[in-house]
C-alpha cells in the first residue's frame, strides 16, 4: 500500500487505544446504574481491576499460544519458517471474542442505559442483601454483644 511501517504502526496503536476507550466508556456508565447508591467507586475499582486482570491473562495466554505453535522469532535472518503457524494464532484470536458476543444476550440486562437497575430499597431488598460480607458482619455484631 506504500504506507511507511512507522506510520502504519503509530496509526494502528493510536486507533487501538481510541477504540479501547470507546469500549470502556459504556461499562463505566452502566456500572453506576447497577450498583447500590454509594458503592459506585468500589464497583468502578473492581471493574478496573477485572479489566487489568483480563488484559494480563490475555497477554500471557497469547504468549503461551504462540510458544505452543512454535512462533518464536528472534530477529535472525532466514527465520521465515517460524511464522508458518502464525495464521492459526490469528484465527484463534479472531474467533475467541465471538464467545463474548454470543453470550451478550444472556449477560446484559433488558434495561435502557439510563434506567436504574436497583432502587434505593430497604436493606432486605438491596442488591447486597445476603452477601457473604453482610452475613459476616452480622455474625461479628452478634459476637461483640
Amino acid at each position: 500500500m506504500g504506507i511507511p511501517d512507522t506510520a502504519f504502526m503509530l496509526t494502528a496503536e493510536v486507533l487501538e487505544n481510541v477504540v479501547s476507550e470507546w469500549q470502556w466508556m459504556p461499562q463505566v456508565v452502566i456500572i453506576s446504574f447497577m450498583v447500590p447508591q454509594g458503592m459506585e467507586a468500589t464497583m468502578y475499582a473492581l471493574l478496573a481491576g477485572c479489566h487489568n486482570l483480563g488484559n494480563f491473562v490475555s497477554a500471557n495466554c497469547g504468549a503461551l499460544l504462540l510458544d505452543e505453535l512454535g512462533v518464536r522469532p528472534t530477529g535472525a535472518i532466514g527465520e521465515g519458517a517460524m511464522f508458518d503457524k502464525l495464521w492459526t494464532a490469528s484465527l484463534i484470536a479472531t474467533v475467541m471474542p465471538l464467545v463474548s458476543i454470543c453470550s451478550l444476550f444472556w449477560l446484559i440486562p433488558d434495561k435502557y442505559q439510563t434506567e436504574k437497575f436497583t432502587d434505593d430499597l430497604g436493606e432486605s431488598e438491596s442488591a447486597t442483601s445476603g452477601s457473604l460480607y453482610k452475613q459476616w458482619m452480622q455474625v461479628q455484631e452478634e459476637v461483640s454483644y
